[in-house]
């Protein structure tokens, strides 16, 4: 099989080193989903760090739900809302390593970087720097490559629905990056401040700019419109009708994702284990100062605990 300009970029990103604590934890997560464990993915902002300060963020892929869980229910779960997200802390050494950890079948990581999956959480991230940690044979590393390759095209692919403007100009990696993170955050039902969305482009200037440009050097990755230009001045050839409509299909894919990502936050209550404490901590870090609750809610809180779930919910800590 010929393998893209496109993929040996991102199998050689997937390949490159990781935090030595990231490493551990990976280990962690194939002992503890088993052998159904057929790839661990990292990414976020520990990588971006290159540190463990804060929450790890990893992709556990799996061959089955049903061989991961003891409990039908979850595996329930994960069919009818993938992924299921979890919070997990594990000691290395003198130091508590937390982790927040989405589960997905290959089966549906395949469909999840795919322009036509319901929402946008899965390509979005990965078009971001990963690492693949473990992988437990070489057909599936290969599979993942494929997949995150085309995670990035479903991310690029989108371009004429969030830069109309830019039908007679070159694509601009500096401006197109921050511009589209805004728009797929929008999705999520996830605002973030300018000057975090802007510091994901500007960790990793490099790899943007040539995913972008191999992307779009790619035959359909815009679908049937078309894209000229010499490396790093590409210009997509389309009519204002053209952009107009590509940003009708993206208004409607953007408004279905909020309500998914409702349910994805609601579900997390379920599969959080000990998620209050985790959401306090993660509230506290936001406003800088401890905050309390009391016993009851603190045993009970989808009873007596309705303002902090307000409060988690409106600022999406269980992300």
């Amino acid at each position: 099989m010929t393998t893209s300009a496109l993929a040996e970029r991102i199998a050689s990103e997937l390949a490159e080193p990781a935090p030595l604590a990231a490493m551990a934890f990976s280990d962690i997560l194939a002992s503890h989903f088993g052998n159904a464990t057929a790839a661990v993915l990292f990414y976020g902002s520990c990588l971006r760090r290159h540190d463990a300060e804060g929450v790890l963020d990893f992709y556990v892929l799996v061959d089955d739900y049903r061989r991961v869980y003891s409990g039908s229910w979850l595996a329930l779960l994960n069919t009818a809302l993938p992924p299921n997200v979890f919070y997990l802390e594990h000691r290395v050494g003198d130091e508590i390593l937390r982790a927040k950890v989405a589960v997905l079948s290959l089966a549906d990581f395949s469909l999840a970087v795919t322009p036509g999956w319901r929402e946008s959480r899965v390509w979005a991230r990965f078009a971001q720097p990963a690492r693949l940690l473990f992988h437990r044979s070489e057909d599936i590393r290969a599979r993942v490559v494929r997949d995150v390759a085309t995670a990035v095209r479903t991310f690029v692919g989108h371009l004429p629905a969030w830069l109309p403007e830019w039908r007679d100009e070159p694509v601009d990696a500096k401006r197109f990056w921050p511009a589209a993170f805004r728009e797929t955050y929008r999705a999520e039902l996830r605002g973030e401040h300018r000057e975090t969305i802007d510091a994901l482009y500007e960790a990793a200037p490099e790899h943007y700019a040539a995913i972008l440009d191999l992307a779009l050097a790619e035959p359909g990755t815009l679908g049937k419109l078309s894209v000229s230009g010499s490396p790093g001045a590409r210009r997509v050839a389309a009519t204002a009708h053209e952009f107009d409509r590509a940003g009708r299909r993206w208004r409607r894919r953007r408004r279905l994702g909020k309500a998914w990502s409702t349910l994805g936050l609601v579900k997390c209550m379920f599969t959080f284990d000990d998620w209050v404490s985790y959401g306090l901590w993660k509230l506290e870090r936001h406003a800088g100062g401890p905050i309390q609750i009391s016993k009851r809610q603190r045993r009970h809180p989808l009873v007596f605990g309705w303002p902090v779930v307000w409060r988690i919910l409106r600022q999406r800590t269980l992300r």
